[in-house]
């Protein structure tokens, strides 16, 4: 496997394999903004609810009711493409991961662990890890994409390694498996090469023999139904291991001997079918009662019972001929040594702390605290991954009353522009659809594909389209009521937001919600009409500008909506948080990406910090008709 293919993968994954740098930076910052209400989202779906944590401890943790997870640092350079997709890589998977566990693993299961050997845990980890995954995939298909990419990540940061033949015999057998076991029966074929080469490692470990029959064992996974069903397989295994062990020594220390009138024919078939014609057994002396080729003396070869179980051949001085081990380090017959049985014994050893695979949310763990640590020192803020905007029930169409009215606040004023407002939303935000196109011998305008007719003397070329106007619209308006929009600045803001919600609700087939931030409160639910509520738009400013907050807060509201136009307008001093900044434009891409267009208007000469596409200056609620027709001109027939 190849670190560099290894990144492009990832690049095509998680960027849609954007070629231009800039749409591949805007891509990545699409998807790290997303993960908030990705993985909130899910957790509530399944039943828990998202814990930050500070340091890799306990990151990715769960007990079925919590999942733990960790705030991600915004790069500073975004030029390294490379760096920012691992990471949103790992967290992405990681979250996936431990909700994966949350919605199938049995946490009761999980209690009994503790009363298994280490053999048997390591390999009940990975083996639930798979069932789980695939049981958790087919109910959410969204994550196979990020659950696959682990295997890029967990490579490019050292935490899947190749098996080398010099590994322990507990690296190599759990690492055989834990690639086999998710390139085979989780579909993830990023660890085929890792699983060849670690098979490759383990017959010369084990033997040829033992390998066959524990792959055998493997398609068991198919049929597990449940965390108990795991871990069952995996006592199944650590009792098959013990059973070769055993067999092992006992065809070790009685080996059939063979009459010397049969030293010359072929060798019997052993016990696993795989005798050679020249009686040699298993290259590396795994037990297998292979045939033999004996010497006119082979008889006193095992006489004192610790022969190896090797096939032998004679040879006319062969007292103590022996076979020899695959490294050809063995001792001749007669030692007792045997390789295969020292290394299926140092597995089933419970003091044994060699290296070994298990449930991967550890590696993940790490490889994750591993970029962090890489990335942080160079971050302009941070990824919340449990911010306050994904708790709000954006599915209720009731809202608490503002008793705290802002008086100040002149809803008269707002609503004088109501009529030339909704004019003017009406006429932007109508979309155009092609109904019907017919041909005609007269017209303005060709169809290309007709003009072949020309040759035969059929003049119908002449393409007539009917339109119908569509105007099946979400809107959802965000007010910025922090501290810095006090006065001059938070009136204006209500006001104007209050005149559009009139005059959206209006309009035959849109329909209307809005919020404001800090608080992230829905002042107004879909569903409901602003003009019942006057109240809910006279707010006083106070707290600081968690902008991002706000954005995600639209967008949940956007997305409980089923309308095919979904259209977000913030009106703000354009001042957030100076931590809040990235985030908030990790969060604005997210919502471009959702196809959701954005739009702000800065009250009194605001600055664009965030750097919106689509800004308009506000300042004065009598401009209010022109700025929608500047917000939505141009943006109206881009998406349309």
């Amino acid at each position: 496997m190849n670190k560099d293919q290894c990144r492009t993968i990832l690049r095509t994954a998680l960027t849609g394999g954007a070629l231009d740098p800039k749409n591949a930076v805007r891509s990545a910052m699409a998807t790290l903004g997303g993960m908030p209400i990705a993985l909130t989202g899910l957790a509530s779906a399944t039943g828990c609810r998202v814990s930050v944590v500070y340091g890799a401890s306990d990151c990715g943790s769960t007990d079925g009711k919590v999942i733990k997870l960790m705030n991600l640092p915004i790069p500073a350079d975004k030029s390294d493409i490379d760096t920012l997709v691992l990471m949103t890589s790992l967290a992405y998977g990681l979250g996936y991961h431990e909700l994966g566990h949350v919605s199938e693993s049995d946490f009761k299961v999980l209690k009994q662990l503790k009363d298994v050997t280490p053999l048997v845990d390591s390999l009940f980890r990975i083996i639930e890890d798979v069932r789980m995954e695939n049981a958790f995939i087919g109910k959410w298909p969204n994550t196979r994409k990020y659950l696959d990419s682990l295997t890029q990540s967990l490579y490019l940061t050292d935490r899947y390694t190749h098996v080398a033949a010099e590994a322990s015999p507990m690296e190599a057998l759990t690492g055989y498996l834990l690639y086999r076991l998710y390139c085979d029966y989780r579909g993830d074929v990023g660890t085929k090469e890792l699983a060849l080469e670690a098979h490759a490692v383990c017959e010369s470990k084990f033997s040829k023999g033992f390998m066959t029959r524990l792959d055998a064992l493997l398609p068991q996974l198919d049929q597990l139904a449940n965390t108990a069903d795991s871990l069952t397989m995996a006592k199944n295994i650590a009792g098959f291991i013990e059973k070769a062990k055993d067999e092992m020594e006992q065809q070790q220390s009685n080996q059939p001997q063979q009459p010397s009138g049969d030293a010359g024919q072929d060798g019997q078939q052993g016990q696993d079918g795989q005798g050679s014609q020249d009686g040699q057994g298993d290259s590396d002396g795994s037990g297998d009662n292979q045939g033999q080729k004996g010497a006119q003396d082979a008889p006193q070869a095992a006489a004192d019972g610790s022969g190896d179980s090797q096939g032998q051949k004679g040879k006319s001085d062969a007292g103590n001929a022996g076979g020899s081990p695959p490294d050809g380090s063995g001792d001749a017959a007669g030692s007792g040594d045997n390789p295969a049985v020292a290394a299926l014994q140092s597995i089933l050893d419970p003091s044994n702390t060699d290296k070994r695979a298990g449930e991967r949310s550890d590696a993940i763990r790490e490889a994750l605290q591993q970029v962090v640590n890489q990335v942080a020192p160079r971050s302009n803020g941070q990824l919340k991954m449990d911010s306050p905007a994904m708790h709000v029930n954006v599915a209720s169409v009731t809202t608490a009353i503002n008793t705290h009215t802002n008086d100040d606040c002149d809803l008269g004023a707002a609503l004088a522009v109501t009529s030339p407002l909704r004019r003017s939303f009406r006429r932007n935000m109508e979309a155009a659809s092609t109904a019907e196109v017919s041909i005609h011998r007269k017209g303005r305008r060709m169809s290309a594909s007709h003009i072949h007719r020309v040759a035969a003397g059929d003049s119908r070329v002449f393409k007539s389209v009917s339109e119908e106007i569509e105007l099946d619209t979400a809107v959802v308006l965000g007010i910025d009521a922090s501290y810095s929009m006090k006065g001059d600045k938070i009136k204006l803001t209500c006001e104007a937001v209050y005149a559009s919600a009139v005059a959206l609700e209006g309009i035959e087939g849109v329909t209307c919600g809005a919020f404001t931030f800090p608080l992230n409160t829905i002042v107004l639910p879909f569903g409901r009409k602003a003009k019942h509520v006057p109240g809910q738009f006279q707010l006083h400013a106070s707290g600081s500008t968690p902008m991002d907050d706000g954005v995600y807060l639209g967008i949940r509201m956007l997305q409980a909506q089923r309308k095919p136009r979904k259209v977000m307008i913030l009106t703000t001093d354009g001042e957030p948080n100076s931590d809040r900044v990235e985030s908030t434009k990790a969060a604005v891409e997210y919502a471009l990406s959702q196809g959701i267009e954005v739009a702000v208007m800065g009250t009194y000469g605001a600055t664009n910090i965030c750097n919106f596409e689509n800004w308009v200056d506000l300042h004065d609620i009598s401009q209010l008709p022109s700025v929608v027709t500047q917000l939505f001109g141009r943006k109206h027939l881009k998406a349309a």
